[in-house]
């Protein structure tokens, strides 16, 4: 990380530029920004459209932090996905760092999580939102989901990505009809979800903002301690797993508002839970005895004694011009 932070100052020093660390671009508009020159982003982004509003905010103006975590075992990987869908809601408050949109404060928007909850309503959002509400049975839950999915692109035989207008599964059923079904297939089925956790050939868990520099190691503590650790992602799946349909979606909710005074599950409110959250991956972290909980505990006494990055910023700015 030194080394890449000193291969960028150098790089950006020499065009004259300055590093803005925030997840959302603070000033430019979707249409000032070029997409990138790849047929898969092309399609991406058209799909988008049909299916959601920001699409184009979220494919040229964010950036986050995605934590991709190794499994072990079937059991371990449901478990891993439940608590980690069910916690999204702590890591989009903790990890926000959008503090201005097109020149303007967010306030108490949190606005990266809200442009993904509105980028593709059939393959973004929370697995809650899709009928995936317990880790039974959640890897074949997860596969029938998948393969009812659009695909936005297919690959050809020679691994090229095309356009496609067939269902996942028809795409996938019609090679392996032909015997000529190949992993990269399925690999390129599964990357075409955007949820909030996804699994790949291993758990990836977004929610992150891009953190404030100093800090990329936080997300990726915060959900070590948590899910690596297996005593303590059992203590939050048992707590996890008390929660109503309505809980989750009461805390879904509040993931989209920086609001730490809001409802959450079993009555209480937003903040309690992001502090309990918070204990229990530093708790994880202790556990490991890594020396790792320092990348997460400094972190989160900067945002629980003050606010989330994003409310910091706009403060700090009120008090400069005041």
């Amino acid at each position: 990380m030194l080394a890449h932070h000193a291969l960028l100052d150098k790089i950006v020093s020499n065009k004259k530029l300055k590093i803005i660390d925030y997840g959302l671009d603070p000033i430019a508009t979707p249409e000032e920004i070029e997409l990138i020159d790849q047929k898969k982003y092309q399609l991406m982004n058209n799909r988008f459209e049909e299916n959601g509003t920001m699409g184009k905010w979220m494919m040229r103006n964010t950036a986050s932090i995605q934590v991709n975590l190794d499994i072990i075992n079937d059991n371990d990987l449901e478990e891993m996905v439940f608590v980690a869908d069910c916690l999204h809601p702590i890591a989009a408050y903790l990890f926000a760092n959008c503090p201005y949109q097109k020149g303007k404060s967010t306030g108490l928007n949190n606005i990266r999580n809200i442009i993904w909850e509105n980028t593709d309503n059939v393959r973004c959002r929370n697995l809650s939102d899709h009928g995936i509400n317990s880790s039974r049975g959640l890897i074949d839950n997860y596969i029938d989901y998948v393969l009812q999915v659009p695909s936005i692109f297919k690959l050809d035989r020679s691994g090229a990505i095309i356009s496609s207008n067939q269902y996942i599964n028809e795409v996938l059923q019609r090679l392996d009809d032909t015997e000529s079904l190949l992993d990269i297939d399925i690999k390129a089925g599964l990357h075409q979800i955007f949820t909030n956790v996804r699994i790949k050939n291993l758990v990836e868990v977004r929610g992150a903002d891009r953190t404030p520099r100093g800090h990329e190691m936080a997300p990726v503590a915060f959900w070590t301690g948590i899910l690596m650790e297996e005593k303590v992602r059992k203590e939050a799946k048992k707590v996890v797993t008390k929660w109503t349909k309505i809980d989750r979606q009461l805390f879904n909710t509040a993931g989209l508002s920086l609001d730490s005074t809001q409802p959450g599950p079993e009555g209480k409110d937003y903040i309690s839970w992001i502090r309990w959250g918070s204990e229990l991956a530093m708790k994880g972290l202790n556990l490991r005895n890594k020396k790792e909980v320092v990348l997460f505990e400094d972190f989160y006494n900067k945002v629980i004694s003050v606010g989330p990055f994003s409310i910091q910023a706009q403060n700090n700015e009120s008090t400069y011009n005041t």
